[in-house]
């Protein structure tokens, strides 16, 4: 009996001292669990690449991917920059909170909604301010998604619901099937079926 707990015993130390051990040098330990690649966390053209990546295995091993904002800005500014608003658009960053995507950028004055009533301040405005825009993405049907605006500031000042389909036209919106009046659409990457906004990351579902 005493040689059996003693043998317990030592198979607890072991035990212990292994968990001890997988503990200290966890950075280390290759857990099958543990993501190879971690998500970036700067923007850069490296994170436009990492992006790129995902992308691409979505569309060879047809996985659901999931980009964070910083890849997402990073892709703005690295890949289509010059496609924003006809390159107006300045230093677009994107931020991802629950299923909100919101986009902050710098934008022209003269890309305001021509209405009696911005003419009145446009004196007053710089010639160059920061734009925010909110919404939700949804997709609209396999390959389209698009981004359904809630709300919309310019130089800090809240842009009306009825002025938003203007300011949305000014940035590049054209009018297509089952597009709402404040939706702007998202032409997603070859093999990508389905967008979506969830837990602070964009969803991106591959083609069945």
């Amino acid at each position: 009996m005493a040689r059996r707990s003693g043998g317990c015993l030592s198979l607890l130390v072991v035990l212990v001292a292994l968990g001890a051990a997988g503990w200290y040098f966890r950075d280390r330990i290759p857990f099958p669990w543990k993501s190879r690649h971690e998500d970036p966390v700067e923007v850069s053209e490296a994170a436009a690449k990492s992006a790129e990546d995902k992308i691409s295995r979505l569309r060879t091993e047809h996985d659901t991917v999931h980009l964070n904002a910083v890849e997402l800005t990073s892709l703005l500014r690295y890949r289509v920059q010059d496609q924003l608003a006809d390159g107006a658009l300045q230093q677009p960053e994107v931020r991802l909170n629950g299923d909100t995507l919101r986009l902050t950028a710098r934008l022209p004055v003269d890309r305001l909604p021509d209405v009696p009533e911005l003419r009145r301040v446009r004196g007053f405005l710089p010639d160059t301010a920061d734009v925010d825009v909110r919404g939700r993405v949804r997709t609209v049907t396999r390959g389209r998604a698009a981004l359904e605006v809630t709300r919309a500031t310019f130089a800090k000042f809240p842009i009306p619901r009825e002025w938003q389909g203007q300011l949305l036209t000014r940035l590049g919106r054209k009018d297509q099937p089952g597009l709402g009046a404040q939706e702007f659409p998202i032409k997603l990457p070859p093999g990508v079926a389905a967008a979506s906004v969830q837990n602070g990351e964009l969803v991106l579902s591959p083609r069945s």
